[in-house]
């Protein structure tokens, strides 16, 4: 299970997330108040969108969703596959084994190997929209830490969708595999081989 340390000094006070991607993304869930599962996610967005109106902020269903928890189990169960996903890739490229010390640069990088590999418009959308909620996460967990939130990846979240539009098939449903005969081949049994 992974681990919050809180590091203070004189000059910083910073936390420190130690332990397995699946133990620190678990943390952040638990701990962030990011997990609203059980609660009417009605209610929730009547009440974030009266603040905002209050606020005199933007009432977008886009600021809606961004300010809100995670409601519903199968949501909870994709956007944390996600973000173990994230940050196992930015564990094994960057050596970042703390989810606190992530850069709007890991999540552009992130995201442009995601469209570069040609997947669909709605799932690099979908992904977007994970990191999103993570960086929320992170933020609400260093709130609720006494720490300042300084996660702000929403330029390159943004950047992402943007090209996503541009650059990618709304609806992609293209499964085939590169060498379907190497596959075929590689099955033992030819029972097993119908193709």
């Amino acid at each position: 299970m992974a681990k919050c340390a809180q590091i203070k000094s004189e000059h910083r006070s910073e936390a420190v997330l130690t332990g397995s991607t699946k133990g620190q993304v678990n943390h952040i869930f638990k701990h962030s108040g990011i997990n609203q599962i059980g609660t009417s996610k009605h209610e929730a967005r009547a009440q974030i969108r009266n603040d905002l109106k209050a606020a005199g902020e933007d009432t977008s269903k886009h600021n809606l969703a961004k300010e809100d928890g995670i409601h519903g189990n199968s949501t909870r169960d994709a956007y944390i596959k996600i973000w173990r996903e994230f940050l196992e890739d930015q564990k094994a490229e960057n050596g970042k084994a703390d989810a606190d010390k992530l850069t709007a640069d890991d999540v552009e990088r992130f995201l442009a190997e995601k469209i570069d590999q040609g997947l669909s418009r709605r799932y690099v959308q979908k992904v977007c929209s994970a990191l999103e909620k993570f960086e929320t996460a992170l933020n609400g967990l260093a709130n609720r830490e006494g720490r300042p939130a300084t996660h702000d990846w929403q330029n390159a979240l943004q950047e992402a969708r943007d090209r996503a539009v541009k650059e990618l098939d709304k609806e992609r449903f293209d499964r085939s595999f590169r060498d379907p005969k190497a596959l075929i081949d590689a099955i033992r049994r030819n029972d097993h081989q119908l193709v």
